[in-house]
């Protein structure tokens, strides 16, 4: 969404920025899973800038609340987006065993196929 947003010229921004301060429910799925340039940086403040208070903006993240503001640069923008995302935020923390671990358990291992043609036969 960011790059998105970045790749548009300032109408086309700024129309970006209108279609999102009114969509009601906005997910940032993996928030901080990259770095983030100054580009972005800015680009995020006006996102979330312009929902603050009004919309509902959902995160999922792997970096726990306290990390974000170094994850974006520890600048004063940054400041302003974690202040902004986290706000009025309700945290639930998540805790267990990875989805994605357990997806991969659910595989079949190269060698048992030839087993269960063996056994089913």
């Amino acid at each position: 969404m960011i790059a998105e947003f970045l790749s548009k010229d300032t109408k086309g921004q700024s129309r970006m920025l209108k279609t999102l301060d009114r969509t009601q429910v906005l997910i940032l799925d993996d928030f901080l899973s990259c770095s983030v340039n100054i580009e972005s940086r800015e680009a995020l403040f006006h996102i979330v800038e312009g929902r603050f208070g009004n919309v509902s903006t959902i995160i999922s993240s792997q970096i726990r609340f306290e990390g974000w503001r170094k994850m974006l640069g520890g600048e004063q923008l940054s400041e302003s987006i974690v202040d902004r995302l986290h706000g009025h935020a309700i945290d639930i923390h998540l805790t267990g065993e990875s989805y994605r671990a357990r997806k991969d358990d659910l595989l079949i291992p190269a060698s048992q196929p030839e087993e269960a043609e063996t056994n089913a036969g």
